[in-house]
C-alpha cells in the first residue's frame, strides 16, 4: 500500500484544496493529510488568521472522501511541523508546496532521501487547478 502525505492550513477550504487532495490521493492508496495548528497559521499568515479554528478545519478536511487519515499535532511555532509528520507517518510520497517555506526545503529533502520517501511538488499538479489562494479569496471579500 502506497502512503501519501500532504499538508496545509486548509483555512477557508476551497476548490483548489479539493483538487489537491484528489490529486494527492491519485498518487497512492492511502492519503494522510496534515492540518497545521492555529498557532502555526498565525505565525505564518498573521494575527487575523486562521479564519476557521483548527477543530473546524480538521472536521472539513476529514469529511473529504479522498482523505484516509488526519495528522495533527502541536509544535513549537518556529519548528518545522513537516519533519515530525514525515517521521511519524512514514509515507512513501510527500507532496510539498513549491511555494512553501524555502528555508526548510533542504532539511525536508535530506530527511526524505534518508528515509527513501519520494517528494512530489505542487507544481506537478494539473495545470490551472493550483492557482487558487486562500489569501487572495480573503482579500477579495
Amino acid at each position: 500500500m502506497k502512503r501519501v502525505l500532504v499538508g496545509g492550513a486548509f483555512d477557508v477550504f476551497h476548490y483548489g484544496h479539493l483538487c489537491l487532495l484528489e490529486w494527492a490521493k491519485s498518487l497512492g492508496d492511502y492519503l494522510i493529510v496534515q492540518v497545521i495548528s492555529d498557532k502555526r497559521v498565525r505565525y505564518k499568515k498573521g494575527p487575523e488568521r486562521p479564519i476557521f479554528p483548527e477543530k473546524e478545519r480538521i472536521a472539513i478536511v476529514k469529511a473529504i472522501r479522498y482523505v484516509d487519515k488526519i495528522y495533527f499535532s502541536t509544535y513549537p511555532v518556529r519548528s518545522n511541523p513537516v519533519l515530525k509528520a514525515i517521521k511519524e507517518t512514514k509515507p512513501d510520497i510527500y507532496v510539498r508546496n513549491i511555494e512553501g517555506n524555502k528555508e526548510t526545503l533542504e532539511e525536508e529533502r535530506t530527511l526524505c532521501k534518508r528515509l527513501g520517501i519520494k517528494i512530489i511538488f505542487h507544481h506537478d499538479f494539473p495545470e490551472g487547478k493550483n492557482k487558487i489562494h486562500t489569501t487572495k479569496i480573503i482579500e477579495s471579500i
